[in-house]
């Protein structure tokens, strides 16, 4: 009978010491699945959030209003420069800037102060359909080789404009 107990117990034994083997072979497992899903998904984040920085950036940028043009936002400066009414003044007085030249400085001076000051390279291209899908804005800091982009399109009457940035990454 003693013998008997002693075997059940060297079984249980041998049962619990099997049991913490695999018990820390998968926990090897997870760690290493853990370690190698790790570097993909860093690379996948930094084009999403590079992907969301342009979006952010573009939809706050059209929405702010310049005040040296009769308070126009710079969604319908660019509206009336796709639509060829690019030449209009901005004010009443003869010396005043066109709708075209205000676009143009008010995009360069947002996307220089935030984007270049914080060292990024980024292309801004804006078309419309009315002028046979050619660009009225154009600004380039660089070479992309890679690049994660946010377009906003601006209905016209009729067509359509389209403006694209473009944040370029390695």
């Amino acid at each position: 009978m003693y013998l008997l107990r002693l075997n059940k117990k060297k079984g249980q034994m041998e049962a619990m010491g099997l049991a913490i083997i695999v018990l820390l072979i998968s926990v090897g497992f997870l760690f290493a699945l853990k370690f190698n899903m790790g570097t993909t998904h860093k690379s996948v984040r930094k084009g999403y959030l590079s992907s969301e920085m342009s979006s952010n950036i573009l939809s706050a940028m059209l929405k702010t209003t310049i005040g040296k043009c009769r308070n126009y936002s710079l969604t319908q400066l660019y509206r009336f420069s796709a639509s060829g009414q690019g030449g209009m003044k901005c004010s009443d007085d003869p010396d005043s800037a066109n709708v075209s030249e205000t676009a143009y400085n008010a995009t360069f001076i947002m996307l220089n102060s935030t984007l270049t000051a914080s060292g990024r390279v980024f292309v801004l291209n804006a078309t419309s359909s009315v002028l046979g899908d050619e660009s009225f804005l154009s600004i380039q800091t660089g070479s992309c080789r890679t690049r994660k982009s946010a377009i906003y399109p601006i209905p016209l009457n009729p067509g359509t404009a389209v403006v694209q940035l473009y944040l370029c990454g390695d």
